[in-house]
């Protein structure tokens, strides 16, 4: 077998092992369109493209990285509070036999552009299906989930689809990374998944901002935890997401690393996202938000504006945390 037929065979097999990742993650695909998508992960217009190249070179090689221009201090400071970006309305959420046990609910929150809420409660709250609702990961049971204006609960699948990868962002504990490209293919994805072109000076400002511009080109596989959430955080924001969903970003992290990485959530809202949701059990996190909404047994008990992390933990006590 020659060089380039090599070549062939080994991004095919990391075409196979992409499709394999994408669906566990729900997004399936047939082998010829996982091709196309490694072509374009690999900066080439399609497969056919990427063919050619292997034939004139012993192995596939990716476009250079475009130069990084971040602007670390220089970014100008939010201003909280404006309009309604997203917001509950009625929402019950209901699993078990005949949809009769209420997990969530009701529950009427507004969330305006400038601000980052935390939700915390005690584990099995429903922090984490309060904001699958919100994030149109889970169809609420009743209720409206509204965001820009527009009843995402009555979007079909597919519309609803494409603003959970345009509009939404998400960080969740497990990274939700695909081990078979690299940083900034990953951080690209929605973009190309979408036929999108990414803006490479926004890319390179925000990799740069949350250290990654030296890492771009390695597997997520041999980066750190807290570099996996970065890459995770660039690729919401470098994508153009309006409202970031976090789920216990900062469990699995040591302090050190979990401050750095609530530091790229919060300087999110400098790079065009309007407003974060943090669901935590970290109350010295939690402290940091604008608000911090407290839930029991699936309903909201209390709201607390920019609190201390004393007051969160009294706020969860009374709720009946066990914090």
């Amino acid at each position: 077998m020659n060089r380039s037929s090599s070549a062939s065979v080994n991004v095919k097999a990391e075409a196979r092992r992409l499709r394999g990742e994408l669906a566990a993650r729900g997004l399936t695909l047939g082998h010829s369109e996982s091709l196309e998508l490694l072509a374009r992960t690999r900066g080439f217009r399609d497969w056919n493209t990427l063919s050619a190249h292997l034939l004139r070179s012993s192995s596939a090689t990716a476009p250079p990285e475009a130069p990084l221009t971040g602007v670390g201090a220089s970014q100008q400071p939010f201003t909280p509070a404006g309009p309604t970006v997203l917001a509950a309305q009625g929402v019950v959420k209901r699993l078990g036999s005949r949809g009769r046990n209420v997990t969530i609910g009701p529950i009427d929150l507004d969330f305006p552009a400038g601000t980052l809420t935390a939700l915390v409660g005690r584990s099995g709250c429903g922090k984490s299906t309060v904001l699958n609702c919100l994030a149109g990961l889970q169809r609420p049971t009743e209720g409206s989930v509204i965001f820009n204006g527009q009843d995402v609960t009555r979007m079909s699948d597919q519309r609803l689809a494409r603003i959970r990868r345009e509009s939404f962002g998400f960080v969740f504990q497990d990274y939700t990374l695909i081990d078979a490209l690299d940083a900034d293919e990953n951080i690209q994805l929605p973009a190309i998944l979408s036929r999108r072109r990414s803006d490479p000076a926004r890319l390179a400002r925000v990799t740069s901002d949350l250290g990654l511009g030296d890492r771009l080109d390695a597997n997520v596989m041999h980066l750190s935890g807290g570099e996996r959430q970065r890459v995770a955080i660039a690729r919401a924001i470098t994508n153009g997401a309006q409202v970031l969903f976090c789920d216990e970003p900062t469990g699995a992290l040591d302090p050190i690393t979990r401050d750095v990485v609530f530091q790229a959530i919060e300087a999110a809202r400098s790079e065009g996202v309007e407003c974060v949701l943090l669901a935590t059990h970290d109350v010295s996190l939690a402290a940091r938000a604008d608000r911090v909404v407290v839930l029991h047994a699936g309903r909201v008990v209390d709201e607390l504006s920019s609190p201390t992390a004393r007051e969160v933990t009294e706020a969860m006590r009374a709720a009946g945390g066990d914090q």
